[in-house]
């Protein structure tokens, strides 16, 4: 995620026109087909997860020149499928909820 002033943005597609995501509610993916940056592969989309702190950190190395502002922050998630063209351990949920209580695992 992209943690600003407090809020909590995701770092791929918006859902319902924002990147904001509120904490303490289950949210509901906007199912659409779309790519991510420069990548040609098309899917269809949903909340990029992954399953284990070990895995976002690997990720995050791999994965994001631009760091400032990325953390790892725990969640729950239903609906999980693999994001099969990923580069990662990644998987799309269909629905996500950050508790009020949540923990930033990284940066």
């Amino acid at each position: 995620m992209e943690v600003k002033k407090g809020k909590i943005f995701s770092l791929f597609h918006g859902t319902q026109g924002s990147r904001n995501l509120p904490t303490g509610v289950w949210l509901k993916a906007d199912k659409k087909i779309v790519r991510d940056g420069s990548c040609a592969t098309w899917y269809e989309s949903g909340f990029h997860v992954l399953k284990s702190i070990e895995a976002t950190k690997i990720f995050l190395d791999k994965m994001f020149r631009h760091k400032e502002n990325r953390r790892v922050i725990q969640c729950e998630a239903t609906g999980l499928r693999k994001k099969t063209h990923s580069k990662g351990d990644v998987y799309l949920a269909d629905r996500m909820r950050i508790n009020n209580s949540y923990k930033i695992f990284a940066s």
